[in-house]
């Protein structure tokens, strides 16, 4: 499944401070086209047929990194009275009405309603993973967001470690170093679906009064000291960070994007 324009935004706005209320209950959505990154697309309509609620599993770490959950039990709809169409994706909403949509997928084979059909999308049919440079620890936050949990926004610091933190890196510690507050700009729609976010100021490091160490990865934090990270991304060129030297990431050079 993919991520709609308004999750990625949700996701995104963490990093600016904004908190996500979780929806109390999410609903699944027969549309009978692509829904698309908009969220929209045509939604079945029949004498009856009505969004039904769906249940997530706890997220799992899946083979590569990634993080997925499913829909734990069978979703069945009412039956239709009348040939309804090819039901061709899902999505999945904040409402039984109206609302938002958060994720939507193509389904393996496209369902005829027919006139006396009941749909129904089997348990475990409805599975979106999260992958990509966003940490563990925020991976099921994001997941849990429609499993009813909150997720609380934060103002994020740059750090700079010698390997991934999830990987037995370590952030350097000592001879001026310390974490540097990020101002991010609004997220905005690029090319082929993604949003992205980018620094709206200077970044700058302390100038080292000592060696800190090789810097092979930089990961945005959730607080000034210890937290959790949010994102972690290799350092673009690695570099050794000796005496006198420094980090400058320009307005707009350090990116986010969600796909």
């Amino acid at each position: 499944m993919y991520a709609t324009d308004y999750f990625e935004t949700l996701i995104l706005n963490l990093a600016r401070g904004v908190s996500a209320t979780a929806p109390t209950t999410m609903y699944l959505a027969l549309y009978l086209n692509d829904p698309g990154d908009a969220g929209s697309g045509t939604e079945i309509s029949y004498a009856g047929y009505a969004r039904q609620p769906i249940v997530f599993s706890a997220p799992a770490a899946q083979t590569g990194g990634g993080m997925a959950i499913q829909n734990t039990e069978a979703i069945t709809f009412v039956k239709a009275q009348v040939d309804a169409g090819n039901v061709t994706h899902v999505g999945v909403l904040d409402s039984l009405t109206g609302g938002n949509m958060y994720v939507y997928g193509p389904l393996a084979e496209p369902l005829n309603v027919q006139s006396g059909v009941s749909p129904v999308i089997r348990a475990n049919a409805v599975k979106w993973i999260t992958s990509g440079k966003i940490s563990a620890a925020y991976k099921a936050k994001i997941l849990n967001l429609m499993r009813g949990v909150s997720c609380a926004g934060f103002t994020p610091y740059l750090a700079l470690l010698n390997g991934s933190p999830e990987e037995g890196g370590a952030e350097f510690v000592g001879n001026a170093y310390e974490r540097m507050q990020i101002a991010f700009a609004s997220p905005a729609a690029q090319p082929g679906g993604a949003m992205m976010m980018a620094n709206s100021a200077a970044i700058i490091s302390p100038v080292a009064t000592g060696t800190w160490g090789n810097m092979t990865h930089i990961a945005v934090y959730d607080a000034q000291d210890s937290g959790n990270p949010y994102m972690i991304d290799a350092a673009n060129p690695a570099a050794l960070m000796s005496k006198d030297k420094a980090v400058v990431y320009e307005a707009g050079a350090l990116k986010i994007s969600i796909n």
